[in-house]
């Protein structure tokens, strides 16, 4: 194992406190994938029409149950089914060729559920994709039904086999590997192998469906599982949707940080600073849909426990154990109440609001004298989240909040967290690169001083401020350039990062990825407890 590790960190140049390294990196890895400069390239793609490529499926009602993770608003995006070697591509056209105008849409759906969507450019005079029909999944079961005659009809003229074919068994997903590397003794280099595995089955009444993710790292034995992360069942009715199983509901607008996305434990042993990655919740769920508007009642049946990297790992912040204290057992209900709306022509705006009665998203943490590993505590609570957007011309302003009512742990005042943000897409592009600006701000205000705050630790977003700058090339927007930078204006602490990623054809992707801890006046923070280190990881993905 130490060999492999020496064999790459030669071929890689680590360890890398020089910045100058990654964008050399950065350009080398662009310009043999990424950009496309050439003259004919430029008068080709100019002759093509951009699509955000969502998903590939055999049936609308498999669409439509993959479209009803989004929010109401990218329902009413989604416009085509483009049919390509027997299958439907399902996704959105755009209105000019460089793929400004659907930048921002892009990014809401990788951060809803389809993080491999991506940019495909064709030309519609030579293209084999046949416009065959429109849905969305706010439409009666009459419209949907209509939409699967006319794909089904379509199909048939492909393949007179195809009835067996939409029975079939669908698939997708990625395997890949991962090398981090970083710049403090506290942590080992370290190479994982990880993957997730999608599987759905239409049937007349609804569909099944399933996702299975694997880790392993082969220095870090906790860092090892395969999860059954969702596997659920859901029932279509007139105007509505009822949903069983295991799954993952994404809820919020904001990206550095979302307060409103309460539902999912976090899993912090696949990427501790990623919040999209989550454990799958035991829930029942009926759907009311009604017009631009969406009525849901949730119930979670379970509380997760929340496992943390090995005690030698640099985010491992305490000796964490594998003890979830839960005030009133683990299996007991959660229950969310949920509303989301649609409105405006001119200035658009989409709004959401969640009760819930059940376990906090957020624990409290108390070490053991006897073994001095610390425990996890899950206390109950009223939550009230709502979170709004607005959208006005080239700007996207964003707005969340989360007031908590503490009900039966004294040592955890009430507290409410809420953060603005906007985002800006400029209409010009510099050298074909199409540039995505945000900044956001997050802040906790808690009404007890005399009781446990715990922000410092289990919560970075404590009068902090995140900008970030993203830049997509001129390749149908597969390659992209993402940075930015945390900055706790309380404790001067700062989080810097740089990423690159480029994709390879249709089925593979790599990126790289630079970051840098710097800690600030309070060494109990969790960025305090780590100490200042650079961190870099290269990822190497395959989809199918």
């Amino acid at each position: 194992m130490n060999s492999i590790r020496q064999v790459l960190q030669s071929m890689w140049c680590f360890k890398m406190n020089n910045l100058a390294l990654i964008c050399i990196a950065l350009l080398f890895s662009s310009s043999l994938f990424g950009f496309g400069t050439s003259k004919s390239s430029k008068k080709r793609d100019a002759q093509r029409i951009c699509t955000i490529r969502l998903f590939t499926t055999n049936s609308v009602q498999s669409a439509v149950l993959e479209m009803s993770r989004l929010s109401i608003k990218l329902q009413d995006e989604i416009e085509i089914f483009t049919i390509k070697n027997s299958e439907m591509v399902v996704g959105q056209t755009g209105k000019d060729e460089n793929c400004r105008a659907l930048r921002p849409l892009l990014q809401e759906y990788r951060s809803k559920s389809f993080k491999d969507a991506y940019f495909i450019n064709y030309n519609p005079k030579k293209t084999s994709l046949t416009l065959v029909g429109t849905t969305r999944t706010s439409n009666e079961n009459k419209e949907i039904e209509e939409d699967e005659q006319i794909s089904s009809s379509v199909l048939n003229q492909k393949n007179n086999g195809m009835d067996e074919f939409l029975d079939s068994l669908k698939n997708r997903g990625t395997v890949g590997a991962i090398f981090n590397s970083y710049s403090t003794d506290k942590t080992e280099d370290t190479l994982a192998l990880e993957g997730s595995i999608d599987l759905s089955k239409s049937f007349d009444w609804g569909a099944v469906s399933s996702n299975f993710v694997f880790l392993y790292d082969f220095s870090d034995n906790r860092r090892r599982y395969i999860v059954v992360n969702e596997l659920y069942a859901k029932y279509y009715m007139d105007e509505a949707i009822v949903q069983i199983g295991r799954s993952i509901n994404t809820w919020g607008l904001l990206e550095g940080y979302s307060m409103s996305d309460i539902f999912n434990t976090k899993n912090y042993l696949s990427d501790s600073f990623d919040t999209s990655n989550k454990y799958g919740a035991f829930n029942a769920e009926y759907t009311k849909l009604i017009d631009d508007h969406k009525f849901s009642v949730l119930i979670k049946a379970e509380e997760m426990k929340q496992p943390y990297p090995a005690e030698d790992n640099v985010y491992n912040f305490y000796n964490y154990g594998d003890a979830l204290d839960t005030k009133a057992g683990e299996y007991r209900p959660t229950v969310y109440l949920k509303y989301s709306g649609l409105s405006g022509d001119t200035l658009e705006s989409e709004y959401t609001v969640i009760l819930q009665n059940g376990y906090d998203n957020k624990r409290d943490i108390v070490a053991s004298i006897a073994s001095g590993e610390v425990t996890q505590i899950a206390y109950l609570v009223n939550k009230a989240v709502a979170y709004l957007s607005v959208t006005y011309w080239d700007v996207i302003y964003k707005f969340e909040a989360a007031y908590t009512d503490v009900l039966d742990y004294s040592n955890m005042s009430d507290y409410v967290h809420y953060g603005l943000g906007f985002e800006y897409v400029p209409s010009v592009t510099i050298g074909g690169a199409e540039l995505r600006v945000l900044s956001e701000y997050y802040q906790y205000q808690y009404f007890e001083d005399d009781k446990s705050e715990n922000k410092d630790l289990s919560e970075m977003f404590q009068n902090d401020i995140f900008i970030g700058v993203q830049s997509s090339f001129g390749d149908a927007g597969s390659s992209e350039i993402k940075s930015g930078v945390l900055y706790d204006l309380e404790n001067r602490e700062q989080t810097y990062a740089l990423s690159f990623g480029t994709r390879m054809k249709e089925s593979y992707r790599l990126s790289m990825e630079w970051k840098v801890f710097i800690p600030g006046d309070d060494s109990n923070t969790a960025i305090g407890r780590m100490g200042q280190f650079n961190q870099a990881t290269f990822r190497a993905n395959y989809f199918f």
